[in-house]
């Protein structure tokens, strides 16, 4: 996305606040926004055209999410993507998702069978090397059990997890060994959702869930760097 297409973005949405956060978030995940990168106040207004007061509303929901950090007396940066920080990330989101899959209910199996097959297509793509179709089989996985863990509060915090764990996920941009390992992992989580099974259920996404962090955990050790790939491991 370039500064022009996130500018551009500031004509649509609720508020002028919510529409800079959105905008500065794309250009932090999509790379435009590095680490290298040191932004001032000054310098997001004039590339969104946009005020000093919703956008330092913005600033603010960034660095509570991780997205941005203080650089300088007036500066912000994008923090670098560390085993810490990744470790801390998927801690938080094992114990939020795991519990979303613990109250979710009634998840209807039309739906589940619907998303096996998703998961059968894909797995038959990244065995001859395509993963294009990974990422939104992967989110619509995800979203079986959290879009109905019936808990609202539950559903937001999720939510405010989505931007560091996109930009995680075009950072890491794994082999297709992951993804494999992902599609097994998906599948456990659908057998469980078929058996109606709410422990089984928490037990096959937060086994999942590690799997990512490990999977990640070692990419970066093992010198896996910042790519552009988008495809990456759920």
């Amino acid at each position: 996305m370039s500064t022009l297409d996130a500018a551009s973005a500031l004509q649509r949405g609720p508020s002028l606040a919510e529409q800079a956060y959105a905008a500065i978030q794309e250009l932090i995940i999509s790379g435009v926004f590095t680490p290298q990168t040191v932004l001032s106040e000054n310098d997001l207004a004039r590339r969104l055209s946009i005020s000093r007061s919703p956008l330092r509303e913005a600033i603010r929901r960034l660095q509570d999410e991780g997205m941005l950090n203080e650089s300088g007396p007036r500066g912000f940066s994008v923090p670098p993507i560390t085993t810490e920080f990744v470790a801390h990330l998927y801690q938080v989101r094992r114990a939020l998702e795991g519990e979303a899959a613990f109250l979710a209910r009634n998840i209807p199996r039309d739906e589940i069978a619907r998303v096996r097959r998703a998961m059968e297509s894909i797995e038959a793509d990244i065995a001859e090397g395509r993963s294009h179709s990974f990422a939104h089989g992967d989110a619509e996985l995800h979203s079986l059990y959290i879009d109905r863990c019936g808990n609202p509060m539950l559903l937001h915090l999720i939510g405010r997890l989505q931007g560091p764990l996109a930009r995680v996920r075009v950072f890491a941009n794994p082999l297709h060994a992951h993804l494999r390992a992902s599609i097994r992992e998906h599948l456990a989580v659908l057998d469980a959702m078929e058996a109606e099974d709410p422990a089984a259920l928490q037990r096959a996404v937060v086994r999942h869930i590690d799997g990512i962090s490990e999977r990640l955990l070692q990419h970066i050790e093992s010198g896996g760097g910042e790519n552009g790939g988008g495809d990456g491991d759920g």
